[in-house]
């Protein structure tokens, strides 16, 4: 689920094959602060976070664009996983649709211009979350 709301938001449009130098596809943390990163062209990468689960099958994602730099200092342990999304831009809540482990919709739910805009419960370490009939992200703010 997280990859395909990463696909779906990078810039670059394609992954990398395996064996190009810049290939960079890797999960950094544990448990509730895990980060998932892809490269996205030569300078940037796209970072990912499973949010939480909607009663109708909706997997929801945060998403959000690094420097190549921004993920050297998390892969080094400069900057810790939990505070992945601080220098984060082009941060997205992304629904993920998937019906008999085929992703059949990526749908963008709600923009946020700077990591303070984001919920906490969205950001790491914070748990996977339950979303109720009546409490899924909208894209009111």
């Amino acid at each position: 689920m997280v990859l395909a709301a990463i696909k779906d938001r990078m810039h670059a449009r394609r992954l990398s094959p395996p064996d190009d130098p810049g290939h960079l596809q890797v999960s950094l943390g544990t448990a509730d602060d895990d980060v998932h990163v892809v490269d996205d062209g030569t300078e940037h990468c796209t970072i990912g976070r499973p949010v939480g689960y909607a009663p109708d099958g909706c997997v929801y994602v945060l998403v959000g664009r690094i420097s190549r730099y921004g993920y050297e200092l998390l892969r080094d342990g400069d900057v810790e996983p939990a505070r992945a999304f601080d220098e984060a831009r082009d941060m997205t809540l992304c629904g993920v649709y998937e019906v008999d482990g085929i992703v059949e919709n990526i749908a963008l739910i709600r923009r946020f211009r700077h990591v303070d805009d984001v919920p906490a419960d969205y950001l790491p370490p914070a748990p996977f979350l339950e979303f109720s009939e009546e409490n899924v992200p909208t894209d009111e703010v």
